[in-house]
C-alpha cells in the first residue's frame, strides 16, 4: 500500500519522512507557473530542481531509485499548493509496488486512491 504524506497548503515547504529504514527530505516549492522538488535520501543529495508533473514518478532516474514519489491531482489539474491534501496528496511508492506495476504493466497513477 503506498504511504501518503501530509502536504501543507502553502508554495514552499518541506517534509522529513522516514519510510522503509530509509530518511527523506523533500522540498517542494511552487511558483505560478512550475512546482520543482529536491530530495534527500539518508542525508544523500539525490534529485535538486526537478519539476513535478502531476501523476508521474517524482525521481526522474529509475537508476536512482528505491521507491518512487508521486503528486496526484484530480482530473489530471495543474498542480496548485492551496489544493494540497485536499484534492492533491503525495505519495510513496514502494521499489516492489513500482515493479509489480511495471510487470502487470499498470501506470503508476492507478496504484494510488482516486
Amino acid at each position: 500500500m503506498p504511504y501518503r504524506l501530509n502536504l501543507t497548503a502553502t508554495p514552499s515547504q518541506s517534509l522529513n519522512a522516514f519510510i522503509e529504514n530509509q530518511a527523506f527530505i523533500i522540498k517542494i516549492r511552487t511558483t505560478p507557473h512550475i512546482t520543482i522538488f529536491d530530495l534527500t535520501v539518508n542525508s544523500r543529495v539525490v534529485c535538486q530542481g526537478i519539476i513535478i508533473k502531476a501523476g508521474q514518478r517524482m525521481i526522474p532516474f529509475e537508476y536512482l531509485e528505491t521507491g518512487n514519489f508521486l503528486l496526484t491531482t484530480r482530473f489530471s489539474d495543474t498542480i496548485n499548493y492551496e489544493q494540497f491534501n485536499i484534492t492533491q496528496f503525495l505519495y510513496y511508492l514502494t521499489e516492489t509496488e513500482l515493479a509489480n506495476a511495471q510487470a502487470k504493466q499498470t501506470p503508476i497513477n492507478l496504484l494510488v486512491p482516486q
